[in-house]
């Protein structure tokens, strides 16, 4: 039954999304490398994360969380605009974006603690990468300083 219910979801995430794009058969990522508009991508991210409902908080908050990665200029221009949405995002990283779903003790659980390690990784990249700039200096020493007390948490 899994089989049948995943392509399903990455279907409907690639249809709500305008822009989406489908990069396996389990992951969708918004805003990805060669964006045409990722400004507005990143905006309307934003924008559906500060007005989420239950069920969008994980799915906004880590596409958010690849946007730094992948469209810094524009996460931080979009996040600038609306400080109260920046922070939420950030306070909430380890609830959003740095959680295994997969059962304790599986292979599976074992490649997403590697897979969030990495994105972590890649998101304290993308972040100092802005500490020089005076426009977003703060937000991005905010960015390391939230990414410095994340912890990776296993489902239960």
């Amino acid at each position: 039954m899994r089989r049948r219910i995943l392509p399903a979801i990455c279907l409907f995430a690639v249809l709500a999304a305008p822009g989406a794009l489908a990069t396996d058969s389990h992951m969708v990522t918004w805003c990805d490398h060669g964006e045409q508009q990722p400004l507005d991508c990143v905006t309307s991210l934003r924008d559906r994360f500060a007005g989420r409902g239950p069920a969008a908080f994980v799915t906004m908050g880590t596409q958010l969380s690849k946007a730094l990665v992948a469209q810094p200029d524009a996460f931080f221009v979009a996040m600038r605009d609306d400080p109260l949405a920046f922070a939420d995002w950030k306070n909430t990283l380890t609830e959003h974006t740095f959680r295994v779903a997969a059962k304790p003790g599986t292979i599976e659980a074992d490649l997403q603690e590697a897979y969030l390690e990495r994105l972590r990784e890649m998101m304290r990249e993308s972040a100092e990468a802005y500490e020089g700039d005076s426009r977003f200096a703060a937000m991005a020493q905010d960015i390391v300083a939230a990414l410095d007390g994340v912890t990776i948490v296993a489902r239960r």
